[in-house]
């Protein structure tokens, strides 16, 4: 199965927003992030999986980023007549089922 960047980024993206959306609570009662309010001021802490959808989050855009500049680069080889296609190369990936 190949997953593409702009699935991760969705799948980031809705989560984010349930963790937004969803009410604040504390970790004894399922809540997504626990809020503590001392001084007057609130504080908000992220559940390991909340930082983790983040993480990804931002792995995806920069992947997004990098493709686009392979493809920009790839694009000029071709208009260029520069661009050589390497056949042992995508017969072996055929083989192997990377294609």
């Amino acid at each position: 199965m190949r997953i593409e960047s702009k699935e991760v980024a969705e799948l980031v993206r809705s989560s984010i927003e349930q963790v937004r959306g969803a009410r604040m609570g504390t970790a004894e009662t399922g809540g997504v992030a626990g809020v503590a309010a001392a001084a007057g001021s609130d504080e908000a802490v992220l559940s390991p999986r909340a930082a983790e959808l983040q993480k990804a989050y931002h792995t995806a855009m920069q992947s997004a980023a990098m493709r686009q500049d392979k493809v920009a680069d790839l694009k000029q080889q071709i208009e260029a007549g520069a661009y050589e296609v390497d056949a042992e190369t995508i017969a072996e990936a055929v083989i192997r089922g990377g294609i």
